[in-house]
């Protein structure tokens, strides 16, 4: 009898011990706190069981909005202006929308896209194609209307934040070399910056003289960010090693948001970040920065001062970054990122999440959900602002939805 009751004793104790195991596990797969500050909430009138967004609210909403215009089968966009939008289809053809009129740039199919990026005032269109562990690269001159292959093996490429210099990364003997080149010019080379002596890395051009580099992670392994300065061809290290690290970065404002895995290996943190390493907030919601954008208002300044010598006035007038908003995609289901391996599951497409579409002031912390009855289930694979207008690629169905921003 005292050897049974010692029996169910232990198997209590052992029962009690893997419970509390489990519960630890649970609590920590939603990510580590890696800051000091408070996490930054959805507001408790427009969340559900479990912390899920919910569509239905009546409070914290913004009004309603019905898209502008929806575009099927497209791959990549960028909206060069409010009025005037480049894309490229599934197919690989490449349109320009400008004042409500059509105009197809590129004539002919092409196979297995792999990648896009188009310089930011539309003159050109990068594509990579063809097998993914070993793809071809092409520009397109859509003024005049021509392509032109590269012969290297490109891994990774970023075009500048303005006029048309793209950022390119190409196998070398010593490693991998950062290129430049501005192809606005066609007398232009190919200049190097700095050859790196790493692997798998992405690249931004994210102001007019720094380019972020971000290690390609997954939740099983850590990464770091890099910001090379192009005068000096410096190289500074702006955020550690990380699981999973995902960095999106907005050089307007000089701040990011980053995404970071855990120990558990499931789920992670969405953080605001400085320019020092510093975390500004930790979101108690789930979302990777992909499916974010800044917005940020640009204001005029106007100063005035006396030519030296003489009784004219001169006038300088600067734009400076305002006031700045962040639309985010959050998916309804949250347990599916807190769960799953991430972002790996989602990069893989082995999971799609509905999302909802949040307005957040980044100075306030206001946050406000933009109802979206009127154009049904959207996975936000790719978003982007120009004007008063954002831009949503729905990866469920490669739509296009273009809406009203308030």
């Amino acid at each position: 009898m005292k050897k049974f009751l010692f029996f169910i004793g232990a198997l209590v104790l052992i029962v009690a011990i893997v419970g509390v195991g489990y519960w630890l596990s649970q609590k920590n797969s939603g990510g580590e706190q890696t800051g000091d500050e408070g996490g930054l909430v959805l507001p408790e009138d427009i969340v559900g069981d479990g912390g899920l967004p919910k569509q239905n609210s009546s409070s914290s909403l913004l009004p309603e909005v019905k898209p502008l215009k929806t575009i099927t089968d497209v791959f990549g966009f960028l909206p060069v202006s409010e009025d005037e939008i480049i894309y490229i289809k599934t197919d690989g053809k490449i349109i320009r929308e400008r004042g409500g009129v059509l105009e197809s740039l590129s004539e002919g199919r092409v196979e297995n896209l792999q990648g896009s990026d188009i310089s930011r005032d539309g003159s050109f269109v990068f594509l990579s194609f063809g097998d993914r562990n070993s793809p071809q690269s092409s520009l397109f001159d859509s003024k005049n209307k021509t392509w032109q292959p590269f012969a290297e093996s490109i891994s990774a490429y970023s075009w500048s934040q303005t006029g048309a210099s793209l950022a390119y990364l190409v196998r070398g003997k010593g490693g991998n070399d950062l290129m430049t080149r501005d192809f606005s010019d066609p007398k232009s080379k190919p200049k190097k910056v700095l050859t790196l002596h790493m692997k798998d890395v992405q690249i931004d051009w994210v102001a007019k003289d720094k380019i972020l580099l971000t290690e390609k992670t997954s939740a099983y392994t850590t990464g770091a960010a890099w910001m090379v300065g192009l005068t000096g061809s410096t190289l500074e290290n702006v955020f550690p090693d990380q699981l999973g690290l995902r960095v999106k970065w907005d050089g307007l404002i000089n701040k990011g948001l980053a995404w970071t895995g855990n120990r558990a290996q499931r789920g992670g943190s969405l953080l605001l970040i400085g320019a020092n390493q510093n975390i500004l907030q930790q979101f108690e919601f789930m979302t990777l920065p992909d499916k974010c954008a800044f917005d940020t208002e640009m204001i005029k300044v106007s100063t005035t001062t006396k030519i030296a010598g003489s009784k004219k006035l001169a006038t300088t007038t600067v734009e400076i970054a305002g006031d700045t908003s962040l639309f985010c995609g959050v998916p309804q289901n949250q347990r599916l990122l807190q769960i799953n391996p991430t972002p790996d599951t989602y990069d893989q497409r082995a999971i799609y999440t509905e999302d909802n579409i949040y307005k957040i002031d980044v100075k306030s912390g206001n946050i406000q959900l933009m109802p979206q009855d009127s154009w049904g289930a959207v996975d936000v694979g790719d978003i982007k602002i120009s004007g008063k207008k954002i831009f949503i690629l729905n990866r469920f169905n490669s739509n296009l939805i273009e809406l009203p921003i308030f």
